[in-house]
């Protein structure tokens, strides 16, 4: 007998008081009822979220990484990846403002992509195997960043993808929680 994971995501929960999320991991996956074209369609073929907040002195950092499902690759100079958006934040807390927040688009070889997607950012801590994969940047913002527009920002950098939606507000869009309930009233196969 085997066993299945139910739960979509785990970690310490997103608040407006940046202060006063825990340190630690957090995943977030998509349903696991959904048909791949329906995750292709609604969660932009994403495989997972991850989100992890550190805390060093004065300074709270913020991680998040996208990984879409193995079928999403792309092709630089004739090596084929798998395209992972990276988001990276450094929130000052005496301040009370982000004081420096970058984007990225990490492209990962097919063994860092499958050793990296079901684990989270404290793997390079735990394995001999370092998980560093090339990457391009896309931007980068150095100054004051007001929490409400980093919220903001960083759902524009994860378009089309409602799990940031969900970990920033608890919920799924309502347009995605509607048709999520219309199609669980379909038979399985349907989904």
């Amino acid at each position: 007998m085997g066993y299945a994971e139910l739960d979509t995501w785990y970690g310490p929960p997103f608040n407006d008081d940046i202060a006063s999320i825990a340190p630690g991991n957090v995943k977030i996956r998509p349903p696991g009822d959904l048909s791949r074209a329906r995750l292709e369609t609604l969660f932009a073929s994403s495989y997972c979220v991850d989100v992890k907040w550190a805390q060093a002195s004065d300074i709270k950092t913020f991680q998040s990484l996208e990984l879409k499902d193995e079928s999403v690759l792309t092709t630089v100079n004739g090596i084929q990846y798998h395209p992972a958006r990276y988001l990276h934040a450094e929130f000052d807390l005496k301040r009370g403002v982000f004081r420096h927040f970058d984007g990225a688009v990490q492209y990962l070889t097919a063994e860092e992509y499958f050793a990296r997607r079901d684990s989270d950012f404290s793997m390079t801590y735990k394995s001999a195997q370092h998980v560093k994969p090339m990457s391009k940047k896309v931007f980068k913002v150095n100054g004051e960043i007001a929490a409400a527009d980093w919220v903001e920002f960083s759902s524009h950098f994860f378009a089309a993808n409602p799990l940031m939606f969900e970990y920033f507000n608890g919920a799924y869009p309502t347009h995605i929680a509607d048709i999520l309930e219309r199609l669980r009233a379909l038979p399985e196969e349907r989904r």
